[in-house]
């Protein structure tokens, strides 16, 4: 007869084997750095800009966090999600990042440290047993390299702190200053009142200033831009236009066909620019773009009455009609007030990419222009398309001025690229200025990529617009309202009913079957 071989359960040799496995796990999860990240946005990962520079850091930078401890519970979130964040960050830093934590509430020497470094204490409404109350504490961090140090006075928008604290850090290793230069001299938008809050952002890691356009080459600029001019360039400015693109400079043009005046009525600017872009591949139209499907809400006023409306002049563009680039790859929407359309224009040795177009429920008005928010466009459903509103160039240009007399003698002038320069072009000045860029912020945004993509190859793009979500509802047909209405009406009533028909059955089965 065969012997049957009997295995035992073994409870203690069993706890040792996972004992011993947990062990392994620790040992490699404090070696190696590892998770998993769900979120559409890849909100709670570090983008690969960020660990590409925490790698890179050479010496040791020190992140101070004045956090108060006991902080209101509606804030623990913002706690809790700031301690992964700076523990991501000193994971990929190999040593080179140090993280302290301070809470100066109750210590007057970190307390004054606190205010030293521009970190104030500040107040925190709290609810307890159906009271309000104010606390006061800190929720600050600083960011600091030898003499060195970048603040960020109070955690607010965790969307952005992985953009601030990447771009502190930047700022304190000591990266060179890039500088953006705005033209002025031809009517072109302000960068102390128009472009205020923008010219404010862009300071945050760029040197910004005016440029005017005289006898000397443009110099020390890497980024140049022309926004909103409302006069004729003389010819001695294109041409210094001209040899910068030629030298491979970047440009951005933010072009209005026309300047809109009191009771909404538009006045078309006869500038020359327009002519000069086409010799470098884009058209920017004398027009106006509308969406009947996608656009924003405007705010008018009828005597003391004031009423919002769809405004299909302020056309919103969304990601179907995003182009790939990194520009607007990451964006949910943006919106772009009384614009023009652009189009490319065919040139040897340039690549032209549309960026945005609206959606199929586009079209473009030219003059004369009926702008009252009361009245419906009259369009015919062969009148609707997508609409290109901005473009990117980028290849080497032929000059404005070949063949042509030279109004400046300048040394090393060009007829021809000497490297590849980028341009982007958009219809419209408005879009980042202090009302659109305070009212829809995703257009700040998009202004910010604009410049970090001609000026730092695209590297703090991805950080910034990936806390930006935007999920638009695209406009309704009456039909499908009414489908929509007598659907929620007559759906809910209908299961009722069928739940009570089904109650009935069951209880009449049961009932023949007790009598059987």
């Amino acid at each position: 007869m065969e012997k049957k071989k009997i295995y035992q359960f073994n409870s203690n040799a069993l706890i040792v084997i996972l004992l011993g496995l947990l062990v392994v796990v620790n040992f490699l999860a404090s070696k190696f750095f590892l998770r998993w990240d769900l979120t559409e946005n890849k909100t709670y990962t570090v983008s690969k800009t960020t660990q590409n520079l925490l790698v890179k850091l050479d010496d040791l930078i020190t992140i101070k966090a004045y956090f108060t401890q006991k902080l209101p519970p509606n804030l623990l979130q913002t706690t809790n999600y700031v301690k992964d964040l700076l523990g991501e960050y000193q994971a990929y830093s190999k040593g080179n990042l140090k993280v302290v934590y301070l809470d100066p509430t109750d210590d007057l020497q970190l307390a004054n440290e606190a205010r030293s470094l521009g970190i104030p204490e500040i107040q925190f409404q709290t609810f307890e047993k159906d009271k309000a109350s104010v606390q006061k504490g800190y929720l600050g961090i600083a960011v600091l390299f030898e003499d060195k140090s970048e603040i960020i006075p109070v955690v607010k928008d965790l969307g952005n702190l992985e953009y601030d604290l990447t771009l502190a850090i930047t700022k304190v290793s000591g990266k060179e200053t890039k500088v953006v230069g705005f033209v002025a001299g031809e009517g072109e938008k302000s960068l102390t009142t128009d472009y205020q809050a923008f010219n404010e952002t862009l300071q945050k890691i760029y040197q910004t200033k005016e440029v005017k356009l005289e006898k000397d080459k443009i110099e020390g600029v890497d980024t140049l831009i022309i926004a909103g001019p409302t006069e004729k360039f003389s010819d001695a400015a294109l041409y210094l236009l001209d040899q910068f693109i030629l030298g491979g400079g970047n440009l951005i043009f933010l072009v209005d066909a026309f300047h809109l005046e009191q009771g909404l009525q538009a006045k078309m600017l006869e500038t020359n620019l327009p002519v000069f872009l086409e010799n470098f591949g884009v058209r920017v139209n004398r027009d106006v773009v509308l969406d009947l499907r996608a656009n924003e809400n405007a705010s008018f006023s009828s005597g003391f009455v004031q009423f919002f409306l769809p405004y299909p002049f302020w056309p919103k563009l969304i990601k179907d009609g995003f182009s790939d680039n990194p520009i607007v790859a990451k964006l949910e929407s943006f919106m772009l007030p009384w614009a023009s359309s652009v189009e490319s224009i065919q040139k040897e040795g340039v690549t032209a990419e549309i960026l945005a177009t609206t959606t199929d429920y586009g079209s473009t008005q030219t003059e004369p222009f009926n702008f009252d928010p009361q009245a419906r466009p009259n369009l015919k459903k062969e009148d609707l398309k997508k609409v290109p509103v901005a473009v990117a160039l980028r290849g080497k240009f032929t000059s404005y001025f070949k063949g042509k007399i030279k109004p400046l003698d300048l040394t090393d002038a060009r007829e021809e690229s000497a490297k590849e320069a980028r341009l982007i072009v958009v219809g419209d000045s408005d879009f980042p200025g202090q009302n659109f860029g305070a009212q829809f912020p995703e257009n700040l945004n998009l202004a910010l990529n604009m410049v970090d993509y001609l000026t730092l190859d695209q590297n703090l793009i991805s950080i910034r617009s990936k806390g930006v979500v935007d999920r638009p509802i695209l406009g309704v047909s009456k039909a499908s309202k009414g489908l929509v209405r007598a659907v929620n009406l007559a759906l809910v009533p209908l299961l009722v009913v069928c739940y009570g028909l089904f109650r009935a059955y069951l209880r009449r089965k049961n009932k023949t079957l007790q009598m059987e």
